[in-house]
């Protein structure tokens, strides 16, 4: 039996995998070159996608942990008809998730945009009207893992949380909840909108000019998932036109964002370069889950994190 590792362990890393996989082969690689396929039962990997033939000759492999939270790379047709089960690492990067999404809701709220604009060009700026965010309204797009936590965080800092998720059933302590067909209803109401749902043909373009339409003039809306999820020229459009206040944004349709792109130079949105997740116990958390799991495994107990590949989360 082998364990395959796309991701690099080493040092205590290593040692915890070792510990869990004891007696068995653990092979570390940075591609497909010179494995065989047939000799491998699990592997880790960070949203590498395998070649229809690794996957062909891959007749042991039972299960395959990614490290990421979206798995939509992997997704190939042949891999989801692969008999192998997929978990993600969902969990893992709320907490500097949710650090970033109150980052930027506190950035627009204080006015911090305008309050750099001013010290870059040695301006004060005293009539800067800034706002508390109590008692403020955010629609989550998606009350999954990141979601769900940004709404708890939201909660406690008084503000009303509404939101949307596949099931629409009602969250405790939390407002309105519907399914994401009632998008449009919540919208309206909303003075953030945070897009956190995955990635799937049905989401693509979650938010886009009708939804749009739909928000407030002083509304800003948060995207921290997939630059997919929204329609970017649609988006530039309403910022241009001031029909929207603000964006924060750390996903792109493209990325790296394009050096052309007028997004760049708007005063009223903030870029991060897919950064969002970001947090040096990352790789701690990721390891310890993976752990878990395989020590589950062995047991032959279900897996933390299970992936249903047809929907693609």
């Amino acid at each position: 039996m082998q364990l395959l590792s796309f991701v690099p362990l080493a040092g205590g890393h290593l040692e915890d995998v070792a510990r869990a996989w004891p007696g068995e082969g653990i092979r570390q690689a940075e591609d497909e070159a010179g494995v065989d396929p047939a000799g491998v039962n699990v592997v880790l990997t960070f949203r590498r996608r395998f070649s229809p033939e690794f996957l062909a000759k891959a007749v042991n492999l039972e299960w395959v942990h990614c490290t990421a939270a979206g798995v939509e790379l992997l997704l190939t047709p042949e891999f989801k008809a692969h008999r192998c089960l997929l978990t993600n690492a969902r969990g893992v990067y709320n907490l500097p998730m949710v650090e970033h999404v109150l980052l930027l809701i506190l950035a627009f709220a204080r006015r911090l945009p305008e309050l750099m604009a001013a010290q870059r060009e040695a301006r004060w700026l005293p009539q800067v009207r800034s706002e508390e965010i109590r008692g403020k309204t955010v629609l989550v797009a998606g009350l999954g893992g990141v979601g769900l936590a940004v709404a708890r965080k939201c909660r406690s800092l008084g503000m009303r949380v509404i939101g949307t998720r596949r099931s629409g059933q009602p969250v405790p302590g939390m407002g309105t909840v519907l399914t994401p067909e009632g998008l449009g209803q919540l919208l309206p109401e909303a003075d953030y909108v945070l897009v956190a749902a995955p990635a799937t043909a049905e989401t693509r373009r979650l938010i886009g000019e009708a939804e749009l339409q739909l928000m407030k003039p002083s509304a800003v809306l948060i995207n921290v998932a997939r630059g997919s999820l929204v329609d970017q020229a649609a988006l530039t459009a309403a910022l241009q036109g001031g029909r929207l206040r603000g964006a924060g944004l750390d996903v792109f349709e493209a990325e790296p964002l394009p050096r052309d792109s007028p997004l760049w130079a708007m005063p009223n949105v903030i870029i991060s370069p897919h950064c969002s997740a970001s947090s040096p116990e990352n790789k701690r958390r990721n390891i310890e889950l993976f752990v878990k799991n395989l020590k589950r495994w062995r047991k032959g107990e279900p897996l933390l994190n299970p992936v249903d590949k047809s929907r693609g989360y």
